[in-house]
């Protein structure tokens, strides 16, 4: 399993609004957090009224893919003590 820690303002979910497909991911607070859910239907319906905000929602996608690769790269880090230093300033 891949890890990644996020902080607040972290927006997780535009797989389903782009696929059509279940989520993916699993997401665990291991603090209190706050959670809002926007239905795939309500954020349609959003974005169909303000299409410019389609931008926002590929640069979020981009940004899954940046955190993906940079959380595989700092596995693929042999020595231990250098993975979790890249593993750290990653986050």
């Amino acid at each position: 399993p891949v890890m990644h820690i996020a902080h607040e303002g972290f927006w997780f979910g535009v797989g389903p609004l782009l696929s059509g497909q279940p989520r993916r991911v699993t997401a665990l607070a291991r603090t209190d957090a706050h959670l809002a859910r926007v239905p795939v239907a309500a954020l349609r319906a959003l974005l169909a009224g303000a299409p410019q905000w389609w931008r926002v929602i590929g640069t979020s996608a981009l940004e899954y893919g940046d955190i993906t690769v940079a959380a595989y790269g700092d596995m693929l880090i042999q020595d231990t003590t250098r993975r979790c230093a890249a593993a750290l300033l990653r986050l």
